[in-house]
């Protein structure tokens, strides 16, 4: 083994007064995603099982996804070197055909993305065609699929992403219960539990 090093740690919560009878909503696990997302210098990676949030503003209050518009577009602008990576499954669990909260989840999670007015891409695109600069060199939205061979042909289904993880600079991760949502970002509904190390 090598030898140890030392870290900090913090425990993050959301969480509020009906589920820990605490008077003051914390949205701890919110704040530290801002904030690293802010404070990242060429590396955000972020693995999630969902992908809900409101840039531009609107009905979706987290923040998240403004964030890393904010941060990549200030490294467009100053030409500085910066990979966001965003892993999520291809779809919500459940069925495609009939299951209306997976068409619902995949709905907000495309409004987030690249199908609202206000969209990452949209604000993206607009800064990229401003910096003679490419999306893509910048921020990657990514799922997982496994292929494999059955009867002779190509059968290929998604590896159901689970977790909920942001990597920033090789220096910081956040590891926990939060989706990446409202639900679980804002402190009044769920209560999520999150640890913080940094290196």
């Amino acid at each position: 083994l090598q030898q140890a090093e030392q870290v900090e740690a913090q425990l993050l919560r959301s969480a509020s007064e009906w589920s820990v009878g605490h008077p003051r909503t914390e949205t701890s696990i919110l704040q530290a995603y801002l904030t690293a997302i802010q404070e990242s210098q060429h590396l955000i990676y972020i693995e999630n099982q969902f992908f809900i949030s409101s840039p531009g503003g609107g009905e979706i209050r987290n923040g998240i996804a403004q964030a890393l518009v904010d941060r990549v577009a200030r490294a467009m602008r100053a030409g500085e070197t910066l990979r966001v990576v965003v892993l999520v499954p291809n779809h919500p669990e459940g069925s495609l055909l009939g299951d209306r909260s997976v068409t619902v989840v995949l709905h907000w999670a495309l409004q987030t993305i690249a199908r609202g007015r206000d969209c990452m891409m949209a604000q993206l695109t607009a800064v990229a065609a401003e910096t003679g600069t490419k999306v893509e060199d910048y921020i990657l939205f990514c799922c997982l699929r496994r292929v494999e061979r059955c009867g002779g042909r190509a059968v290929a289904e998604q590896v159901y992403v689970h977790s909920k993880l942001l990597i920033v600079d090789d220096r910081l991760v956040i590891c926990g219960s939060a989706n990446l949502n409202d639900r679980s970002m804002l402190g009044d509904r769920d209560s999520e539990l999150a640890l913080c190390v940094q290196g």
